[in-house]
């Protein structure tokens, strides 16, 4: 079998009085061939239960009855033979790219910010924790210390979920398994300057309710010379609902629009 993406792999079936499942595969560089091997196991047993044991009892109108997992007849782990996967034996064994990119974007950020993963973790345990110890404490010192935790990790939990994003948008994780050395700042580069600016553009923009902000850009210059950004808040994001123009720029697009026309 050949996949779309270059990948290939063969399976040899031998059943009887000495079962077993010989699997080889070839997918380039392998990345984590533990993973790899567990995934041609279960490929194997997914596709021998189906031509030996799986199926669907149906009535003579098509209705589909008993429908339980073992009325569909998956092939039980002790009826399943060895299997035996034989990685890269094939042709170019080990050369090329890796063809499986889900996987392969997991290893890399698994392995490169495994520390803010982790946190990212602490923080949502602790969180919900604080929250509900909080809540059933009755001595004053403890409730001031939950929420003073439930307060930290609210903050810390989607500071560091931005230090991730912003590290794999920034191009900080390169491919591989810990290509990079694993780091707490990876992703992490805030700045005084940076913070400045964001601060000083939310001062600079207009409020209208709860969920509608309007940004001027730039912010030093007159309003008559500024683009303004209408957002709504929805659910959790901010949408862009609009983008208001100078005067002077919408009255040249409008002298300008019949020529274009003609």
């Amino acid at each position: 079998m050949r996949s779309p993406d270059g990948a290939t792999a063969t399976a040899d079936v031998r059943l009887g009085a000495d079962p077993r499942v010989t699997v080889e595969v070839w997918c380039g560089r392998v990345l984590d061939e533990v993973v790899l091997r567990s995934y041609c196991v279960g490929a194997a047993h997914m596709a021998l239960g189906w031509v030996t044991s799986e199926g669907l009892a149906v009535d003579e109108a098509g209705a589909i009855h008993d429908l339980t997992i073992r009325s569909f007849g998956v092939l039980r782990a002790v009826d399943m033979p060895p299997v035996d996967v034989a990685v890269g034996t094939g042709e170019a064994a080990g050369s090329g790219s890796p063809v499986n990119g889900s996987d392969a974007v997991f290893a890399a950020v698994a392995s490169t910010l495994y520390i803010p993963l982790t946190l990212v973790a602490l923080g949502i345990i602790a969180r919900g924790a604080a929250f509900a110890f909080r809540k059933v404490s009755d001595e004053p010192r403890l409730r001031r210390l939950f929420g003073a935790a439930f307060a930290f990790s609210s903050v810390a939990t989607p500071l560091f979920l931005g230090a991730i994003a912003g590290a794999i948008a920034s191009g900080r994780v390169p491919p591989g398994i810990a290509a990079a050395a694993p780091a707490l700042s990876t992703g992490l580069s805030l700045s005084v300057g940076s913070l400045a600016e964001a601060a000083r553009i939310y001062f600079a923009s207009q409020s209208r309710g709860f969920r509608n902000i309007f940004i001027p850009l730039p912010d030093g210059k007159p309003k008559a010379e500024q683009v303004r950004l209408h957002l709504r808040l929805t659910g959790a994001t901010w949408r862009l609902l609009g983008v208001e123009l100078p005067q002077e720029l919408v009255r040249a697009l409008v002298k300008e629009l019949p020529r274009g026309m003609s």
